[in-house]
């Protein structure tokens, strides 16, 4: 739980625009995360945590303008996640498959994100549409883990001047 506790005040001190406490906090996690590689429960967790402190990591270098950087954190935490999912008949307390599979997308968006940041707004837009097409498929086009999604698409697609099109999707 620390870890998660560690993640969850970075990213506050992220939305908070603190990078210093952010980072802090995020090292912190990090320390925590590394304390338990020795632990019995450490297979059954190990991707949870990376994930979350890559996204973590992620932002604040996004914060830092450090674009690269920020798209190999998020790769990592995107690979984490899928990674997850194997990991759930390990767990003591047995999440359902989906809050997994959401994972995946949610990280896929914003890994979209990140590389619309670059201006590589094609393969935004790709990683964005592969997201959203698995969560539709999942979960259906009225559900909030659509509305996630969609909204990243939709930021890639104004980003790349195509209003009509990212209305339209709005409006869906």
């Amino acid at each position: 739980q620390n870890v998660n506790m560690r993640v969850m005040q970075s990213i506050a001190y992220i939305d908070l625009g603190d990078i210093e406490n952010a980072s802090k906090s995020l090292r912190e996690a990090d320390q925590w995360n590394n304390s338990y590689r020795n632990e019995y429960w450490w297979p059954a967790y190990r991707y949870t945590y990376e994930k979350l402190i890559e996204v973590a990591r992620a932002r604040i270098l996004t914060m830092q303008g450090k674009y690269a950087e920020a798209e190999a954190a998020m790769r990592k935490s995107v690979d984490a996640a899928i990674a997850d999912i194997a990991t759930i008949p390990m767990k003591s307390v047995k999440d359902e498959k989906f809050v997994y599979e959401h994972s995946v997308n949610t990280r896929l968006a914003d890994l979209a994100g990140v590389l619309a940041m670059q201006g590589r707004l094609n393969e935004a837009e790709f990683t964005a549409r592969r997201a959203l097409n698995d969560t539709v498929s999942r979960f259906g086009g009225y559900s909030f883990q659509t509305a996630y999604i969609l909204t990243a698409l939709i930021q890639i697609l104004q980003q790349q001047g195509r209003y009509a099109e990212a209305v339209s999707l709005a409006k869906t």
